[in-house]
C-alpha cells in the first residue's frame, strides 16, 4: 500500500513538473483565439455626394463606426453593435435632404438596421461562433456599401439630369399620322345612342 502511495506521489510530481509550458500555451491560445479579419473598404462617396450629405446630422457619426467594422475583430464588433443600431435610428429619422429622402435609399438604410438589430440580438447569445459574427459583419459592410452606391448614383443621376438639355419635337411624318379628333354633332350623337 505505501508503495503504492509512493508510486502515485512520483507520478504527479513528475507531470506537475513537466506540464507547466503546455498549460500556459493553451491559455494564450485561447486568449488568441479571436482572430482580426480585416475587410477592404473599396466604395467611397463620390464628391458631390459628400457636400451635401456631410450636412446630415449623424453621417459622419455613422461613417466613423462603419470604419471600425472594417478593421476590428468580432469581439469589438459586438461591443460596438448597439452604437451602430443607436446611430442608424437618428440618421434614418434626420433625412432631410431630397435628393436621398427617396423609397430607394430608405430601403437599403432599413436592411442596414434589420442587419444590426441582428448582430445586437447575436451579441447577448453566448454561443454564437465566431463564423456566424464574421458572417453578420460581412452582411454589414454589404448593406453599408449599397447605400453608399445607391446614395453615389442618386447623385450621378441628378448631375446627368443637369447636364442634358434636349428639346424633343416631333416629327412631321408623326405629326401627319395622327388622327384628329372629330367633333359629331349633338343630333348625330343622339342617333347613335338610339339606334344601341
Amino acid at each position: 500500500m505505501i508503495k503504492q502511495l509512493i508510486f502515485i506521489g512520483v507520478v504527479l510530481l513528475y507531470s506537475c513538473n513537466q506540464n507547466p509550458k503546455t498549460v500556459d500555451d493553451k491559455v494564450k491560445k485561447d486568449t488568441i483565439s479571436v482572430v482580426q479579419k480585416t475587410h477592404t473598404k473599396t466604395i467611397f462617396l463620390s464628391d458631390d455626394a459628400r457636400k451635401e450629405i456631410l450636412d446630415l446630422k449623424y453621417f459622419e457619426e455613422f461613417e466613423k463606426i462603419m470604419d471600425r467594422f472594417y478593421n476590428s475583430n468580432p469581439e469589438e464588433i459586438k461591443l460596438n453593435s448597439a452604437d451602430l443600431n443607436e446611430v442608424l435610428v437618428r440618421l434614418k429619422d434626420s433625412i432631410t435632404i431630397d435628393k436621398i429622402n427617396r423609397p430607394d435609399v430608405k430601403a437599403r438604410f432599413n436592411i442596414l438596421y434589420n442587419e444590426s438589430l441582428r448582430l445586437l440580438d447575436m451579441s447577448s447569445i453566448s454561443t454564437i461562433t465566431q463564423d456566424e459574427i464574421e458572417n453578420k459583419i460581412e452582411n454589414i459592410i454589404y448593406a453599408y456599401e449599397s447605400i453608399i452606391t445607391k446614395i453615389n448614383q442618386v447623385y450621378l443621376m441628378n448631375i446627368n439630369e443637369k447636364n442634358v438639355d434636349v428639346q424633343f419635337q416631333t416629327p412631321k411624318v408623326l405629326i401627319d399620322s395622327i388622327p384628329k379628333e372629330v367633333k359629331i354633332p349633338p343630333q348625330k350623337l343622339n342617333k347613335i345612342k338610339k339606334q344601341q
